[in-house]
């Protein structure tokens, strides 16, 4: 069996290489130390030990970097993976007893406990422990054993070791990247059935061994009593909370795929597993380490009949009333594109790849611009045709071929993480273009704010259906490499925005996803205002709308908000 130990590690320069000493090296096949940003020369001392390092580019905090840790361990085929920090607080000899039930198929995870000694005569106290620490540990214990029905000599060890299969079990990336993940990554365990082992360990407290103080030890314990509320609601079923969310069916693929060995975009093979998605989805997303990219392990075959259904006969998608907010949007996005595009000379002309209703590209028709764009739905093209007398290619863009046809504005509005190949779509935008033109896009932010709380929840996440989820650092990369500036970007949309998190929010409050957007925003509005479901969400909406406020405000004043638009020219 493949073991791994795993160092979660932050400034642990002044201990890593005593820690990594006390190892015993005869039963690990590797050691890997995760560096989450530090601000010593944890990184130099460790690539000096024969030990894998990888590093992180930001802070993620602790919860952050134990999820690179056990994504890198899955992706490499581990069998067995032990977290030990980096600081020499536990005892590193110990690991073979860790192990062993393990590898007996005795445990699917084993704590190192710092109680199971006497906790007087030897024991943490006896070892420095500050006794406000031991105070809230027993405490909090106590409450989480009444709590889940378990019997946990301690809940907060930083020493741990798991079982492969087991963590495949749970979507671990769901946690948060505090501290509190070491507690919910047990509840999680503790929904899958997990079975549980503890081994006695001894610790030392000093100066240099990583500690959280009297204040985070606070956060600390408020974080685990809403973890335990949390819980409690989502078994009453009153609350679908992403962290456990994976008790459901996988869905069903309803179109032929297949499997991705390799990053779509720079071709390279080395990755790491983000998000699991068994048992829930069939596949994975992987983060590509060279690029960056995020993209589903599942190459979806193009088939124009799955969007048959799409838009109805008259263009329509939802309901009446919900349209009038649509064109309305696409008002406001016809006012964006005009900001950027001199208006001094004339005509204009703009391609709208997936154009939906005809509704944008009209507004540039009635100004006397040449417009068209592409439509996969024939219903939606004969409408456009029919209503505005506006023709667009019922072909998939990569296919028309434009001759000398140059373009003023080509826009992209959540295309690019649907398509099979965005990749070719940008370098022909970029010949597309006219030299003083201008290339729109927008993509839901992969590493939004609230990526993290929702979860499998978030709606943008749309597993299986988006292939990519881009962030700002690739994107700014990949548009440079392919001759585009970008001279503009934001990273809020109020159409997609408020829609999203709305959304998003319900998702929390039901095991059937996206119910307002798959079918109350459909309902004729006579049939919605007697439907039980709307008031049912409406009711839902109504109570939570401070907090429903306060994250659209959150999201549009911060530079990580859940949505990325930038506008581009050509170098």
């Amino acid at each position: 069996m493949k073991v791994f130990v795993v160092m979660p590690a932050y400034n642990a320069a002044k201990t890593l290489e005593d820690t990594y000493h006390l190892i015993p090296k005869e039963s690990i096949d590797e050691i890997v130390l995760v560096d989450d940003f530090s601000k010593d020369n944890t990184v130099e001392i460790a690539k000096q030990l024969p030990i894998t390092v990888i590093m992180h580019s930001r802070n993620r905090g602790y919860g952050g970097n134990q999820k690179t840790c056990y994504n890198y361990c899955l992706q490499k085929g581990a069998d067995i993976i032990v977290m030990l920090h980096p600081d020499n607080q536990y005892d590193p000899t110990i690991i073979n007893q860790l192990i062993l039930p393990i590898k007996k198929n005795k445990a699917d995870m084993v704590l190192a406990n710092r109680f199971l000694y006497d906790p007087i005569k030897s024991g943490p106290l006896q070892d420095d422990m500050p006794f406000y620490k031991f105070v809230f540990n027993k405490l909090l214990t106590f409450i989480e054993n009444k709590c889940l029905g378990t019997y946990f000599s301690e809940f907060h060890t930083g020493y741990r070791a798991f079982s492969a299969e087991i963590l495949k079990k749970i979507p671990y990336w769901t946690n948060s990247e505090d501290f509190v993940f070491d507690n919910e990554i047990i509840i999680q365990l503790l929904f899958v059935k997990a079975r549980f082992k503890e081994v006695p360990v001894e610790t030392k407290y000093f100066i240099d061994a990583s500690s959280i103080n009297f204040m985070r030890s606070c956060k600390y314990g408020i974080e685990i009593l809403i973890l335990l509320i949390k819980r409690f609601l989502f078994n009453l079923e009153l609350v679908e909370f992403s962290q456990f969310d994976f008790l459901d069916k996988n869905v069903e693929l309803k179109r032929e795929s297949k499997l991705i060995e390799s990053c779509p975009h720079c071709k390279s093979a080395a990755r790491y597993i983000i998000i699991h998605g068994y048992p829930k989805w069939d596949g994975v997303l992987y983060k590509c380490e060279n690029c960056e990219l995020v993209y589903y392990n599942k190459l979806f075959f193009y088939n124009p009949e799955n969007y048959d259904d799409f838009y109805n006969e008259e263009g329509r998608r939802f309901n009446s009333v919900f349209e009038f907010f649509v064109k309305l949007f696409r008002k406001f996005r016809y006012k964006f594109v005009l900001k950027f595009v001199n208006q001094k000379t004339s005509p204009k002309s703009i391609f709208d790849i997936a154009t939906d209703r005809g509704v944008f590209l009209n507004l540039f028709k009635k100004r006397g611009w040449r417009v068209s764009g592409t439509q996969i739905n024939k219903k939606t093209v004969n409408y456009i045709k029919k209503k505005y007398d506006i023709d667009v290619y019922p072909k998939d863009f990569l296919d028309i071929d434009f001759g000398s046809e140059k373009f003023d504005v080509i826009t992209t509005f959540h295309i690019l993480e649907h398509i099979t190949n965005p990749f070719e779509y940008i370098r022909k935008i970029n010949k597309l273009l006219k030299d003083d033109g201008v290339f729109i896009l927008e993509v839901p932010n992969f590493e939004h704010k609230y990526r993290i709380f929702y979860g499998s929840r978030w709606f943008a996440l749309d597993i299986p259906h988006h292939l990519y989820h881009f962030d700002i650092n690739f994107l700014k990369k990949f548009l440079n490499e392919n001759n585009f500036e970008i001279i503009n970007e934001r990273y809020f949309s109020l159409e997609f925005t408020i829609f999203n998190v709305i959304q998003s929010w319900l998702n929390l409050w039901h095991s059937e996803m996206n119910i307002l957007f798959n079918k109350i925003l459909k309902m004729k509005l006579s049939k919605m205002l007697f439907s039980k479901i709307f008031y049912r969400e409406l009711f839902i909406i109504l109570i939570s709308m401070p907090f429903l406020i306060y994250q659209i405000i959150v999201l549009s004043l911060n530079k990580n908000g859940d949505t990325i638009r930038l506008v581009c020219k050509k170098k």
